[in-house]
């Protein structure tokens, strides 16, 4: 058999958790990294799906937010403030996540965490502040 014919079989990766409880037995799970890639991909699109259809598009509710949050920014500061762009409001949704994060685990908020900073990346690469007048 010709060697250079041979395939090489993509190894799976393979993790080995111990007992959380000091005891001595260990689990250990294979699995392939793209699979579990493609998983999380499509689990966050779901999220997305669901979070518009309660709250609506991130494209109009976010830029909302914003002038809302300027409006009460300017009461607060008594001076104006412009509204606020949508990758500022989404990075201060990332925050406050982190911030719910800190106190205590819960998946959702680390999962909402990464699609506010993925929304506050898209919207700044697209972003064009307004010249002063």
């Amino acid at each position: 058999m010709n060697m250079n014919n041979k395939k090489k079989k993509k190894k799976d990766s393979k993790i080995i958790l111990g007992d959380p409880t000091g005891g001595s037995y260990a689990n250990e799970y294979y699995f392939d990294e793209k699979t579990l890639a493609e998983e999380k991909k499509e689990q966050k699109k779901k999220i997305i799906d669901e979070r518009g259809k309660s709250y609506g598009r991130k494209e109009i509710h976010h830029p909302s937010t914003g002038k809302m949050w300027s409006g009460i920014l300017s009461q607060w500061t008594k001076s104006n403030i412009d509204p606020l762009p949508p990758h500022i409001v989404n990075l201060m949704f990332t925050a406050e996540k982190i911030c719910r994060a800190a106190h205590g685990y819960k998946e959702d908020n680390y999962d909402d965490a990464e699609i506010y900073l993925k929304f506050a990346k898209e919207f700044q690469e697209n972003f064009e502040p307004q010249e002063d007048t």
